[in-house]
């Protein structure tokens, strides 16, 4: 064993498979939480579930970071199409998710900028793949994108 060679940190982050309407852990015992697009792929009573279990698990006063790019719209041949199985109306909005925080609990809801200029630039390469492996022009773009710093 070469003992110049500095061992590796174990890790404090530790994976855990579990169920986001009924997180396994102790209530009250997180500072604060990250969730990325997890709202796209939800409905409004999931949202509402989703943000009443993190707050079950924050601490007084813990956090939550809440983004959610959107979701991308297609045009091709001037048919409209979506990314998620959600038709247009059903897409989660800022406002709702705003009003669905302030009914479970939380204190404060802050909007957090989201960078728009990333976003822009994974549309590009989106538009780029899609005409490539399409005969018609394809656009694609992002719709309703927002960032939450909830608080309890």
């Amino acid at each position: 064993m070469n003992k110049d060679k500095p061992r590796p940190r174990e890790s404090a982050v530790r994976p855990v498979r579990g169920d986001m309407f009924n997180l396994p852990f102790e209530d009250e015992s997180f500072d604060g939480g990250i969730s990325i697009n997890v709202v796209n792929s939800c409905n409004t009573y999931q949202v509402y579930y989703l943000l009443k279990e993190i707050y079950r698990v924050l601490k007084p006063r813990g956090f939550l970071i809440l983004s959610s790019f959107g979701y991308y719209e297609s045009t091709e041949n001037g048919k409209v199409s979506y990314n998620n199985e959600f038709k247009r109306n059903d897409i989660i909005q800022v406002n709702i998710v705003k009003a669905l925080a302030k009914r479970t609990g939380y204190s404060e809801t802050e909007d957090v900028s989201l960078d728009m200029e990333r976003i822009k630039t994974e549309l590009k390469k989106a538009d780029e793949y899609k005409n490539k492996n399409s005969q018609n022009k394809v656009e694609v773009k992002v719709v309703a994108p927002f960032g939450l710093l909830l608080r309890k």
